[in-house]
């Protein structure tokens, strides 16, 4: 993990991120549940609460709300996992469940998050919101676009969205 200066957050390297995401065992339903919401938190920059309120038939609301960008495979891994529920997914009205088909509790998935972190071998507090800070760098190093950040985050000041130009800078040796 790269360790920032205090008063800014903690980011994943990309090899953390995949070792993260490499964690969960597909093969069993909280796995492929585990994985697709980290994999939708690192690749889309949606708050925790947002994640695990997030309801099937406004997927494309919350999509379209802000901008935000998913790749072709975030949303075949959302749809793998609407696939794989053990319970009716016509009938579930959250996107991330437990198997009974009740909504996620934020604090499950922060100590989940926390758990495949330490199983990952990455050093420091990971958490959703470092998930976020991670996309939204991402996204600044890919774009340049400060703007995009901020919409995409749905932030309404731009002040905040200056953080990852800071961190950009102090990560990865960017030079405007």
């Amino acid at each position: 993990m790269t360790q920032c200066k205090k008063d800014l957050p903690n980011i994943l390297t990309e090899f953390e991120s995949e070792e993260l995401l490499n964690q969960p065992n597909l093969r069993y339903p909280t796995g492929m549940r585990n994985y697709a919401l980290m994999k939708l938190l690192l690749n889309s920059g949606i708050k925790l609460s947002e994640a695990t309120n997030l309801v099937w038939t406004d997927l494309d609301n919350i999509l379209s709300s802000r901008t935000i960008i998913l790749d072709g495979y975030t949303l075949e891994t959302l749809i793998k996992w609407k696939n794989r529920q053990q319970i009716n997914a016509d009938d579930c009205r959250y996107v991330f469940t437990t198997l009974n088909g009740n909504k996620l509790k934020n604090r499950y998935v922060r100590e989940m998050i926390k758990r495949y972190a330490d199983k990952a071998f990455i050093s420091g507090s990971v958490s959703p919101q470092t998930l976020r800070h991670t996309y939204a760098t991402n996204l600044y190093m890919d774009t340049k676009d400060l703007n995009l950040v901020r919409r995409s985050l749905g932030l309404s000041d731009s002040h905040y969205s200056k953080i990852y130009l800071r961190l950009a800078e102090e990560n990865f040796d960017f030079i405007i």
